[in-house]
């Protein structure tokens, strides 16, 4: 694996659309948990463990603290959650990431999870139209469930998922910008 992975990912793994949908059914299930020991209790009931280690990236913005999250699923799959302001506001999953474009498994694996998630919280909104990579959005029982696949610099999957309506007043808490 060269150094431009992310750390725990393998490349060469496979990952099983099914089980990605099924644990991402089973976070979108129950009301967002709006406290610390809420959280923990979804993830103890999902089998995520959360590590002490914060992690930080290209997307971090304002007071966002993202933390690392071991993810019961096979294959390249890395997790965090995020805290904002506090709050408990996101779960990501990063679930392939290959070093040259485009992937037909990672393509596979996006339209199948695509598919799915249609066939269970209806046809997606497409935001950002003509943006790079491909990017669906559901209401998933009142949660936001945003999937992005990225072909053009690497092949990239990633799933999260957020109590929305707590991201955009977080967001809108933040100070301006000096």
């Amino acid at each position: 694996m060269s150094g431009s992975h992310p750390p725990g990912l393998d490349p060469d793994g496979s990952i099983d659309p099914a089980a990605v949908v099924a644990l991402v059914q089973r976070i979108v299930q129950d009301p967002w948990p709006a406290s610390v020991a809420g959280r923990e209790r979804l993830f103890a009931r999902l089998g995520l463990k959360a590590s002490g280690r914060r992690v930080g990236g290209p997307h971090t913005v304002g007071t966002e603290l993202h933390h690392a999250l071991d993810v019961p699923l096979d294959g390249p799959v890395m997790g965090t959650w995020t805290l904002d302001g506090g709050a408990f506001t996101q779960v990501y999953f990063q679930l392939r990431w290959d070093s040259s474009p485009p992937s037909p498994e990672t393509t596979e694996c996006f339209d199948e999870i695509l598919h799915r998630f249609t066939e269970l919280y209806g046809e997606p909104e497409v935001p950002w139209h003509g943006q790079n990579g491909l990017r669906r959005m559901w209401d998933a029982n009142g949660l936001e469930l945003d999937v992005h696949y990225g072909n053009e610099a690497r092949s990239s999957l990633m799933i999260a998922i957020s109590d929305g309506l707590l991201a955009a007043l977080t967001a809108r808490e933040q100070p301006p910008a000096p």
